[in-house]
């Protein structure tokens, strides 16, 4: 009964027997057997049926579902090829369903591969190489762009006297060569040298050299505008070209490329930030060293010489490189406010603005920059209570942000399936689009709420 059931319903049975003398896989084999395209197979050595079901699972696996519109009103055996590499075969199914004029019905049919691929056919799939190889090659060139991007910021500038006194010199060496051996990593491979002056040409046009150009000073950076812009194009391409190798998408690769050169711009504007926030940290030690110089019957210029052989950096280098500017002939005054437009500190600016006010109309210097010294003091203090009260908000407004784009990744790594309607349909890039934008006026909103200014 169980055999006529299959037979009847077409339901398609594989069995699997494990043999012994206590056993009797003679039922099993006629369900298989009655049943359409059905299979019986046994052994008596379970070592093997390992081997049994992944026959199994390959047969079940290489199918194919054609869907057609027909073009004639009486059904026809239909002949099909099927390619998949080096592996082809066809088949000739009779398809009932065919299309008509009055019901404009779609035929769907359902039709099994007739021998699974054979053991020892190699099927290419199209990709530049292995995929180990990619792995390798992708986790080797993005050591190494990083290595690069690492030494490029950080490493060895060579005796720090002689740097100093270059970067000091710098804003008076604009349109000159430079110093021999004065080259940095870049420039001293000939086409990102010429890719170099190409990128700091563009933007010098564009009008976009002074601020990168001052974001690198407040970053300590040994970089000209040109080559931080040739390094962020170098390690974007690397980094999206091996997105290509390993993915075979294109546009993936340049919106990585993309991302990777704001990556690159990002860490920079975070750097001139950090060292910015340093300066003004030092602001109220460094106003009260020049306070009690001028007590001590120090002249201006010598009370920022003092600074800048006492206090530490940021600090000293900046105002060191005032010294400089001061000794070629510029006033005092100008060389603060130098400093002033390099770290791009509002403190110090209004530092800057006293001193030139008290100067014009007289009195004591001392107290003035004593009292701009103690005020800065309680607004520091005071922006540090703000920031320990606001910390539990900060924290929030993070967590709130990051959870979408890690729970996408989590997902996309984890059951990629369950995306695909989301990345691959039109109503899943609008919802996507709709998303970003509402995540994007979130993230403001709570930046907003958190961000207190003193």
């Amino acid at each position: 009964q169980v055999a006529q059931a299959v037979a009847s319903q077409g339901v398609r049975v594989f069995g699997i027997a494990l043999e012994s003398a206590d056993f009797n896989g003679g039922p099993i084999e006629e369900i298989a057997l009655a049943s359409p395209g059905g299979r019986y197979q046994a052994t008596s050595d379970a070592a093997q049926l390992d081997a049994l079901y992944s026959d199994i699972r390959r047969e079940l696996n290489n199918k194919v579902v054609i869907t057609f519109n027909g073009r004639q009103n009486d059904p026809l055996d239909t002949r099909f090829l099927v390619r998949y590499g080096a592996a082809n075969d066809t088949a000739a199914v009779a398809v009932p369903g065919y299309l008509t004029p009055e019901d404009r019905v779609i035929a769907t049919t359902t039709i099994p591969l007739a021998p699974t691929i054979a053991e020892g056919v190699v099927v290419e799939s199209g990709a530049p190489a292995p995929l180990g190889t990619l792995k390798l090659v992708a986790i080797l060139a993005a050591f190494f762009g990083v290595a690069a991007l690492l030494w490029i910021l950080f490493g060895p500038r060579g005796d720090e006297q002689q740097q100093r006194m270059r970067e000091r010199m710098r804003q008076f060496e604009r349109g000159a060569s430079r110093p021999e051996g004065d080259e940095s990593f870049l420039a001293r491979i000939p086409g990102l040298r010429r890719l170099s002056a190409s990128a700091e040409s563009a933007a010098n046009r564009r009008g976009g050299l002074h601020g990168l150009e001052s974001a690198l000073a407040q970053a300590n950076i040994a970089l000209g505008p040109g080559e931080a812009i040739a390094a962020s194009i170098l390690l974007s391409g690397v980094v999206g070209l091996m997105v290509v190798l390993f993915t075979r998408r294109i546009v993936l690769g340049v919106v990585v490329a993309a991302v990777m050169i704001l990556f690159v711009f990002a860490t920079l504007s975070y750097l001139s930030g950090r060292e910015r926030r340093r300066f003004e940290s030092q602001l109220p030690d460094t106003l009260t060293l020049l306070s009690t110089s001028l007590r001590a019957g120090y002249s201006l210029l010598q009370a920022v010489e003092a600074v800048a052989s006492e206090a530490p950096d940021p600090t000293a280098r900046e105002f060191g490189r005032a010294v400089a500017e001061i000794r070629l002939g510029r006033q005092v005054v100008g060389g603060l406010e130098g400093v002033a437009d390099r770290t791009g500190s509002e403190d110090f600016t209004w530092a800057v603005m006293a001193i030139e006010i008290q100067r014009e109309v007289g009195g004591n210097l001392s107290e003035v920059l004593q009292t701009v010294a103690d005020t800065m003091l309680q607004r520091n203090r005071l922006r540090g209570e703000v920031k320990a009260l606001t910390a539990e908000g900060r924290i929030s407004a993070f967590v709130l942000a990051s959870l979408p784009f890690a729970l996408f990744g989590f997902l996309y790594l984890s059951n990629p399936e369950y995306l695909q309607p989301l990345i691959s349909q039109l109503t899943g890039w609008i919802a996507l689009g709709v998303g970003g934008i509402l995540i994007a006026a979130g993230i403001f909103w709570m930046a907003k709420i958190v961000d207190i200014e003193v």
